[in-house]
């Protein structure tokens, strides 16, 4: 044989073989029968709760077992709305009205699945699987191109991004590439399987000659997060992988920029579109987390406002669950239980999990827990910013609206008009264990939103109002500003303490940025050393664990679902204006009074005690002549009532 013959030997080869009769229609299996079936997928061996996990994806309450219903009510438990740091999230509760509403639309499946997931929980082996039954759906209808009005020969592109084109082709891709052509079903599809990217026939295309099919009806295309990716393509089905750890980076463009630039192409597919974002957590940024947020916000009556979004947030163990079981529960009622199944691929007592939690805590919970991290370096712990909010010694804190004459209080103010809050925090300190160590009591705390008021900005004047109560309520030592539109109100709330006989010091608090970076830290240790105490405030919470560490700087993210931080801002101011009055020996040693010598003492020698024990007088001059044995403080109040 010549060598052109040899040529034309191996070019022929390569020639797909005309089919001897074309496949009949696809038949259309529901989605357990689909995985599982020797005919289809033939991956028999699906664990109980990811089988729950694809019926609730693709709609299918016909085949909801009593073990799924455990399960959705169990997942359903922990979902409650809202933004919430320590509980775990499962499923939205009302999961099943949800669906009823997707299927009076008519749809099939969900739209949008947010798959919150830890590592190695599976949800890319499940995200291959719904992605090739949505293939398979499409493919069921003969002609997909006619099916969705698409000119003939104009290929429909099933795109996988992630963070580049390597970690794309490389992940999911190939977790769908291995479920497609390993299948029994889409053999006869396969035009042609490449390094990132398969082609597919349509069953209208198999009728007809090779040379005149056109192109393939599909495509399976991996891509990376550029600027062009996803723009000019018809495309049904998008895969977000790893989609919270996508940020812009040189050419690389983040998950927010790519998800909207892809948006248009499924916009034709209607309710048949299918979109797969999957990720372990990471922080309350990004569109990752937008996305979560959307399958859980309700409408004003209480229903759900995107009931075609479903985002489910489990621990990565969590779908391996009750595998001890495969033999005793149905995959679907009246249907066979899993292959044998031998162990778990990730459990919560495995030895490296366990380890993790004992040294990295934070890591444990974002990547195990698939817990969301707040911001990228908190400035606090956590664990440590709890506690200020909970009870101590038997106490449980609430917000005062009056002082002590027992203490001396101080109060910061950080105004702002426009977009911003504006924040109050009112607090004094009391004796510790050890005197030198004195506790932080926060007394309270006022937020004024510009939503609040009519006008859509916050009214000065309203605030100044509320800064007068608080004077001749608290009779604050120091009442202080931060330098922003401060220099009306200072002067203004200045004369109202001198015209009320009130010795309240009212200026400005504007540190510069290392003052301010010192008073963050100094907030830090006492925390840290548990002598922060306050009534719970949640936005007052939500603002101390949003902060994060810029190095020079300590403050708010700009995006995300806690972008303010003017509580926290006073909570430091505060803490900085009692600790330099704690230097004071005399101060302390007045603060612990009398009664801790445990002698019979009146009233008033406490107030001469209180007197002598102030070395600069201002007690001497806050409290005047007595009538009736009550400080000048309490006298004014009884006036008033």
């Amino acid at each position: 044989m010549s060598s052109s013959d040899q040529r034309l030997d191996r070019i022929e080869r390569k020639i797909p073989k005309e089919p001897a009769d074309p496949p009949p229609p696809p038949e259309m299996p529901h989605i357990i029968e689909f995985v599982i079936s020797k005919r289809f997928l033939n991956r028999p061996g699906l664990y109980p709760r990811q089988a729950t996990l694809l019926k609730l994806i693709f709609l299918a309450v016909d085949l909801f077992t009593d073990f799924d219903m455990r399960v959705l009510a169990g997942w359903g438990a922990g979902q409650v709305g809202g933004l919430e740091h320590d509980r775990q999230y499962g499923l939205v509760s009302d999961i099943l009205e949800r669906i009823e509403i997707n299927r009076a639309a008519g749809r099939s499946w969900f739209r949008e699945v947010v798959a919150v997931i830890g590592r190695r929980g599976s949800k890319g082996y499940l995200g291959a699987i719904s992605v090739a039954y949505v293939l398979w759906w499409y493919l069921g209808t003969r002609d997909p191109q006619a099916h969705f009005g698409i000119a003939y020969g104009k290929t429909l592109t099933l795109q996988v991004f992630a963070v580049n084109k390597d970690q794309a082709r490389d992940v999911f891709w190939r977790d769908l590439r291995d479920v497609i052509v390993g299948a029994p079903c889409f053999a006869p599809y396969l035009a042609e399987v490449m390094a990132d990217r398969i082609l597919l026939w349509s069953p209208i295309q198999l009728t007809r000659p090779l040379l005149k099919r056109g192109s393939p009806a599909f495509e399976i295309v991996a891509r990376g997060a550029t600027e062009s990716a996803g723009r000019g393509y018809a495309s049904p089905v998008q895969v977000h992988d790893e989609m919270a750890h996508s940020i812009a980076s040189g050419s690389a463009r983040s998950a927010e920029e790519i998800y909207q630039a892809t948006l248009p192409a499924q916009t034709q597919f209607g309710t048949e579109a299918f979109s797969w974002l999957a990720s372990s957590p990471k922080f309350m940024t990004g569109q990752f987390y937008q996305s979560h947020l959307l399958g859980l916000v309700a409408n004003a009556d209480g229903g759900p406002a995107h009931p075609e979004v479903l985002t489910i947030q489990v621990p990565c163990w969590d779908l391996y669950l009750d595998w001890e079981q495969w033999e005793t529960i149905p995959l679907y009622p009246g249907g066979p239980t899993s292959a044998p199944i031998f162990r778990a691929v990730i459990s919560e007592d495995d030895d490296d999990v366990v380890r993790v939690r004992a040294t990295n805590p934070e890591m444990h919970r974002v990547e195990y827990c698939s817990l969301w991290a707040e911001v990228l370096v908190a400035f606090l712990h956590r664990e440590k910013v709890f506690p200020m909010f909970e009870p101590f010694d038997g106490r449980v804190l609430e917000m005062q609206s009056t002082g002590s004459h027992r203490f001396e209080y101080v109060a910061h103010c950080d105004l702002s008009l426009v977009k911003d809050n504006t924040a109050l925090v009112v607090a004094h300190c009391e004796p510790g264990v050890d005197p030198r160590y004195p506790l932080y009591i926060i007394d309270r705390i006022r937020v004024w939103k510009p939503g609040d008021f009519l006008e859509g900005h916050i009214k000065l004047a309203a605030v100044e109002v509320e800064l007068q109560t608080c004077i001749t309520d608290f009779e604050p030592q120091w009442l202080t500003f931060d330098s922003f539109q401060s220099a009306g109100p200072i002067q203004n709330l200045t004369e109202f303490a001198r015209d009320h006989g009130i010795r309240t010091h009212v200026d400005v608090f504007a540190p510069g940025r290392v003052e301010s970076r010192r008073i963050a830290e100094l907030f830090k240790g006492v925390l840290y050393d548990g002598r922060v105490h306050s009534p719970m405030h949640p936005l007052a919470l939500d603002e101390l664990l949003f902060l994060q560490d810029l190095g020079h700087r300590v403050e708010a993210p700009a995006t995300g679902p806690v972008d303010t931080d003017d509580v926290a801002d006073c909570l430091f101011a505060v803490v900085a204006r009692l600790t330099e009055l704690s230097h004071d020996p005399g101060r302390l040693f007045s603060g612990v009074g009398l009664h801790a010598t445990g002698w019979p003492s009146s009233r008033a020698d406490q107030q001469v005690f209180d007197r002598l024990a102030d070395p600069r007088s201002n007690r001497g001059q806050k409290y005047q002549r007595l009538r009736g044995g009550k400080t000048t403080r309490e006298h004014r109040r009884q006036r008033r009532y």
